[in-house]
């Protein structure tokens, strides 16, 4: 499954929000998504789901 993270600080880099998902490896994106929507990360409340194709 393929998540959307949102409102994130303009300053995350690839690298970091790296970091803050790999303890949720690929198989736990619903656990990241619980865990994660509504987090505090770098100063901006991040916004975490499912991702959906674009219209």
């Amino acid at each position: 499954m393929n998540i959307y993270v949102g409102n994130l600080n303009y300053r995350v880099k690839e690298g970091d929000l790296q970091q803050v998902m790999e303890d949720y490896g690929a198989v736990a994106a619903a656990k990241a998504i619980a865990e994660l929507n509504g987090a505090e990360y770098m100063g901006r409340t991040m916004v975490v789901k499912e991702a959906r194709p674009r219209a």
